[in-house]
């Protein structure tokens, strides 16, 4: 895996260049888009490599997907950039009808994948027309795995759901945000054994306010889905009623083996120990505790005086 961080070097007061990306805004409520790109490019490569393991096995070929951006740029600039005819997947985002994402994919990779998905290979031919229905939903296997791998990349940071919106051919109908709405962006390069394509997600930064406005420097607490957080608390209290194998026995002493040979029913056989030795307290085959022998009630107990030494004796003797 590769992934390249697009960095603007110009001057702080230079002025942005028409079709610029817009430089880091500090009246703006995010705090600190850019200045987390090293983070967040991290995140994307993990997500990029998921990806990449999937469009392989089903593209039937060897496939390399590679993160070549990262940004922060209104939706104008998003819509100017997309090619006429698009091929763009629209979805809400986390149940809100005003937060749209898009995810874009260039020519190359949309009829490239219809032509894997349908089994066929070699060099596929430059298109450039509007897509059929068929065509869409086949390519929206490819987009909903899309944003399975990216979802479950930022569960611990942001939760994140989508909602299938639409499918959009036409950049200057698209009116899902205003000209100024911020967008933060990630563009893939994926390339096949006979092709090269661009898939890009553009998400509603108000969907990562939270996230995007920490301080590069400040921990962000991992953020864990409801559903997640509930088979977690079910898996700890099964664990925790679950029952262990105890035992509390002398410790090891020797036996000349002659002994052995004549013990029989009823004999009594010396351990040489002191009669305060203590009692070593076993715990799923591992010696944990010392203890004292007692009484609880009418059961015999064990009173915990410490931790079992390191060494001799870590594992359970055979009986």
């Amino acid at each position: 895996m590769s992934a390249e961080a697009v960095v603007d070097e110009r001057p702080e007061d230079a002025a942005p260049e028409e079709g610029d990306l817009l430089r880091y805004d500090f009246k703006s409520p995010l705090k600190a888009g850019l200045p987390r790109q090293g983070e967040v490019l991290e995140l994307m490569g993990e997500f990029a490599a998921e990806f990449e393991a999937w469009l392989g096995s089903r593209f039937r070929e060897s496939v390399r997907v590679s993160i070549n951006g990262i940004e922060l740029a209104p939706f104008r600039i998003v819509r100017e950039r997309l090619p006429k005819p698009c091929y763009t997947y629209l979805y809400t985002v986390n149940e809100a009808a005003d937060r749209v994402a898009l995810l874009t994919l260039s020519p190359d990779f949309f009829f490239s994948g219809i032509e894997r998905l349908m089994g066929g290979g070699g060099t596929p031919a430059l298109i450039q027309r509007a897509a059929s229905e068929l065509e869409i939903r086949a390519m929206g296997l490819v987009i909903t795995r899309l944003l399975a791998d990216f979802t479950r990349t930022w569960r611990e940071h942001v939760p994140l759901s989508f909602g299938p919106l639409a499918f959009e051919s036409a950049p200057e109908l698209m009116s899902i945000a205003t000209r100024e709405d911020r967008y933060f962006g990630v563009q893939l390069t994926v390339r096949g054994e006979a092709w090269e394509g661009q898939a890009d997600v553009w998400l509603p930064t108000q969907a990562m306010d939270e996230y995007l406005a920490a301080s590069p420097d400040e921990v962000v607490q991992p953020r864990v889905d409801p559903a997640i957080q509930q088979d977690h608390d079910n898996v700890r209290r099964t664990l925790m009623g679950a029952h262990v194998e105890v035992s509390a026995r002398l410790p090891a002493f020797g036996v000349s083996l002659g002994t052995l040979a004549r013990l029989t029913e009823g004999m009594v056989l010396p351990t040489r120990l002191s009669t305060d030795a203590p009692i070593e307290l076993w715990i799923g085959g591992q010696r944990r505790f010392l203890g004292s022998p007692g009484r609880s009630g009418k059961s015999l107990a064990v009173r915990v005086t410490g931790p079992a030494p390191a060494g001799g004796g870590g594992k359970n003797p055979q009986t």
